[in-house]
């Protein structure tokens, strides 16, 4: 199971909307994922779903997932 599936299951077992997972993913990232995130956060307005240029879900798997994990 890729990291985002998990996100999704923790995020419906516990019903939490879109803007909180957005937040909560937010708070965790490190490193060079926490600062691609202060770049773009201002264009991101969503977890998922939507438009794949303003949720975090679609932006972080384009930018740092390997072509080979993409579409698993």
């Amino acid at each position: 199971m890729a990291w985002y599936e998990e996100v999704d299951r923790v995020a419906m077992a516990n019903n939490w909307r879109d803007a909180r997972i957005h937040t909560i993913v937010a708070a965790y990232l490190r490193g060079t994922t926490a600062d691609y995130y202060e770049k773009e956060k201002i264009n991101i307005n969503r977890w998922a779903g939507g438009n794949a240029t303003n949720n975090l879900r679609d932006l972080l798997i384009a930018q740092f997932a390997s072509d080979s994990t993409k579409d698993i």
